[in-house]
């Protein structure tokens, strides 16, 4: 500001040389060495009066020169008569920062502006202050309302005159403990340019009350106000509230105090402080006192992270008994809490094991007449429960509440229950399973089920056309729901899963063969296909070829390294069968408790797999599949859930099987002649134990395992996938959440839940969202993709911030929805209130 002075005087007296300015205190010593004026000399006076008259009469006499001088201005006779440039002083003119006459005439203000000027000058006269009131510094807009408004925003360090939620927001934040020297700063300069009563206006039209004694304490006290209204708004005041005498009945405020806590939370560079004042300086609001007036089921407007957290902790707290009530809080928060992290993993946890919960009820009855009923209700319902608790104990261990005391022994609490009825539940129904193959002789001829030995004769060997197979070691069924949900995203994919039933044991060596062509199957001991031992990749793709040389075996690997064109040299062939090991492998060799997490990988994988293939390979079918399932408890197994192996020679065993020539004595479990269930007629028995538990084994791994007769063991998957040239037409439909709709601080949260999964009918829509008044768009567009997998509604939820950017005098605006492909006919058409006529001047 200085720098314009300066120049603004030369510039409005073409005939100065000198201009003088004084400064005896030092006070504008830094401003003055940080001048830039490249058409005038700048000289800061170092005491040296001869050699500077000497220069002012020689070197510098055509130059124009702003002279510093940090001395006393002479203004007495006597001060004059010992001053030695007086002579150039009064040729010349002198700076005056403090002088009300020089700023009106810099400013070009009237004389009806003078005792505005004299009222204030002592703040209009830093640089900063007129920086900051700078579009009102002129004869048409020099008026006190703003003068004011102008000066308060210099107080608290504004870098320009701003609206009062901005002014409100740096306040507020001017409450933290670190900012209490600018606090007192800003308090004593509004004290002394007589501006409480006009700080206070704008205090009661935001927050219904006044300052009193202008201090940090009632800081604090808006601070409060604010936090508890916003929370509390709409509801009638219960008398045992500590907290009451902050409330507000004024709607007026309501709406204000609303758009204040948006925009501040919102703000770019002042966002982050002033969320940390409402966390510190609103913690006396207790949100767990609220609760415990008001009740958890009481419909709170506005939440912060700790009344989340709150009423997260109190359902954790009854669960599983949460009611309706606590489902409807549940949903209430998946809907509120989207971004990833540890709020949204503890309610994926609750959620999931509530579902686990439900449908693991050791009360239901689970004998059915045949091997068929339970494949059904398995693949229909009951492997359900195997994804909850799988995504159960996926966000359990993503989980970590240090900040809630005691928390974590209630989700231990709730993990404990559900490792508990999971394995009661999982024992019940593969116990019926396995009494109803006893029943039946364990014949697998005589189930009307697909099974896993016919595999190639049933899908592979009728095609006509190139097709590559997928094997993924332990994909299990319910894991490859996941994964069919992940290719139906891609809108020209078309998919089916179906099942087929593995073999006893259900073993990788047995499931691997099983999937293979072959003319002559023998156990041995080893397992033998056409006389090769499938036992690897090399061996398995010798056995193709000796059904058709066009036939090949690779590993997954080799075709995610491989570049295009080795790939696509690759799927010249006929079949191509592709060999993926990330469960399996993770489960035995790895760490047991990663085995979920590794499922995560392989769905991701394989999905990504499929569509490198059929995109860019030639390659239009491609089946995925597994040579068995998994069981899996995330709690170590009890010893009486270890079976002995019975006295006999083996040729191979395990934690869930073993085989043998002999004719044992099998207590619990069961023995099963081999040829019942494979395509191997050898004299040999397959031992297993009862339901799911295990053979105790030296050198086993217990909670991941499989060789069993679980349904969870022999039910795989059998994906068939197929892309069209043309996008499926049907696509998923958008659902507005929500009603009443309204506009804070320019902002609309807008919430949309996608109404059905995605499936290989229903595709994903892009849909594009705006704040229309009539037909013109008057917001900021904004775009989701719905492409939603899960069953839950809690997992098809997507949500936007829509921003107004035209100013509209309109009370009620147009939400529309559009499919981004149609946008002419809204797929959703809603009213929303404007509540930004409020206005934020007063």
């Amino acid at each position: 500001m200085l720098n314009d002075k300066i120049t603004t005087y030369f510039q409005r007296n073409p005939r100065l040389k000198v201009l003088f300015f004084f400064d005896p205190e030092g006070e504008y010593l830094e401003e003055v060495r940080a001048l830039d004026l490249p058409a005038i000399r700048v000289v800061e006076f170092a005491g040296d009066w001869f050699n500077l008259k000497l220069k002012f009469n020689t070197i510098w006499r055509m130059d124009r020169v702003f002279l510093y001088m940090p001395v006393k201005s002479p203004q007495s006779k006597d001060e004059m008569g010992d001053f030695p440039l007086l002579g150039l002083l009064k040729a010349n003119k002198e700076l005056r920062m403090d002088s009300e006459a020089d700023f009106m005439e810099e400013y070009g203000l009237k004389a009806n502006h003078a005792m505005l000027v004299k009222r204030y000058i002592n703040e209009l006269k830093y640089a900063h202050t007129q920086q900051v009131l700078k579009p009102i510094l002129n004869a048409a807009g020099f008026v006190e309302r703003d003068i004011q408004k102008g000066l308060v925003c210099a107080f608290l360090s504004l870098s320009k005159m701003e609206d009062w939620d901005t002014i409100l927001i740096r306040l507020l934040t001017y409450g933290l403990p670190n900012k209490e020297k600018e606090l007192a700063s800003f308090f004593r300069k509004v004290d002394k340019c007589n501006l409480k009563e006009f700080i206070n206006k704008q205090i009661n039209t935001y927050f219904d009350t006044y300052f009193d004694l202008f201090d940090r304490d009632e800081v604090i006290g808006l601070v409060k106000r604010l936090k508890y209204n916003s929370i509390t708004q709409g509801l009638l005041v219960n008398p045992q509230d500590p907290y009451k005498a902050l409330k507000t009945d004024n709607q007026n405020c309501i709406e204000l105090l609303n758009r204040l806590r948006e925009s501040g939370i919102a703000h770019a560079s002042m966002g982050n402080t002033f969320q940390e004042t409402l966390q510190i300086n609103g913690a006396a609001i207790l949100e767990s006192k609220l609760i415990e007036v008001y009740g958890m089921g009481t419909p709170f407007v506005y939440m912060t992270e700790d009344l989340k957290w709150e009423l997260i902790v109190g359902l954790g707290h009854v669960f599983p008994e949460i009611g309706q009530g606590g489902e409807a809080i549940l949903d209430k928060l998946s809907i509120e809490v989207q971004e990833e992290g540890l709020m949204k993993s503890t309610l994926s946890f609750l959620r999931n094991s509530l579902i686990l919960l439900k449908r693991a009820d050791l009360k239901l009855s689970l004998v059915f007449d045949k091997p068929e009923h339970y494949i059904d209700a398995y693949t229909h319902e009951f492997a359900q429960v195997d994804f909850s608790y799988r995504k159960a104990i996926l966000n359990y261990y993503a989980i970590r509440l240090e900040q809630y005391d005691g928390f974590e022994e209630y989700l231990e609490r709730i993990k404990l229950m559900i490792d508990d009825i999971y394995g009661k539940f999982t024992y019940k129904l593969n116990h019926e399973w396995l009494e109803c193959l006893n029943d039946k002789g364990f014949e697998y001829a005589k189930i009307n089920c697909p099974k896993q030995y016919d595999f190639f004769t049933n899908k592979i060997a009728p095609l006509k056309q190139k097709v590559a197979v997928i094997i993924s070691d332990g994909l299990r069924y319910e894991v490859a729901t996941e994964l069919l949900s992940e290719l139906y995203k891609d809108d020209k994919n078309i998919s089916k899963i179906d099942v087929q039933l593995a073999s006893l044991p259900s073993e990788t060596a047995f499931g691997m063969a099983n999937l293979l062509p072959g003319k002559q199957y023998v156990y041995d001991g080893q397992i033998r296909v056409d006389g090769e031992i499938p036992a690897g990749i090399e061996q398995r793709d010798k056995i193709l070829k000796m059904h058709s040389p066009g036939y090949k075996a690779v590993s997954f690997d080799t075709v995610l390294n491989g570049n295009k064109q080795e790939n696509r040299e690759l799927f010249k062939a006929d079949v191509v069968y592709i060999y993926h090991d990330i469960i399996d492998k993770e489960g035995h060799k790895g760490t047991e408790r990663n085995v979920f997490q590794a499922a995560q990988t392989a769905i991701a994988e394989l999905a990504g797999m499929v569509k490198r293939i059929q995109g860019g390979y030639g390659v239009n079918r491609v089946f995925i599949t597994s040579d068995h399932g998994f069981i899996y408890n995330d709690n170590d197994i009890e010893e009486s859930d270890k079976n002995t192996i019975a006295a006999c020679e083996c040729t191979e065993s395990g934690a869930r099987h073993y085989i043998t020539a002999d004719n044992p004595d099998v207590e619990l479990g069961y023995k099963v002649s081999m040829y019942k269930t494979t395509k191997y007629n050898e004299p040999y028995r397959v031992v297993i134990p009862d339901s799911v538990n295990r053979f105790k084994k030296q050198g086993s791994r217990y909670r991941y395992t499989h060789g069993g007769g679980s349904l969870q063991e022999l039910i795989v998957p059998v994906i068939e996938s197929s892309r069209r040239e043309e996008k499926v037409q049907r696509k998923v439909k958008p659902i507005l959440f929500g009603t009443n709709l309204s506009i804070a601080s320019n902002n609309l949260k807008v919430t949309i839940i996608q109404e059905n999964p995605l499936s290989s009918v229903e595709k994903l829509c892009v849909v594009e969202l705006g704040i229309y008044n009539d037909t013109q768009l008057v917001s900021n567009k904004a775009e989701i993709t719905l492409n939603a997998v899960g069953e839950s509604p809690n997992d098809r939820i997507f949500t936007t911030v829509l921003t107004l950017n035209t100013k509209v005098l309109d009370t009620v605006l147009k939400l529309k929805v559009f499919d981004k492909e149609d946008l002419l006919n809204p797929l959703i058409e809603e009213s929303v209130k404007n509540n930004t006529l409020i206005e934020r001047d007063f």
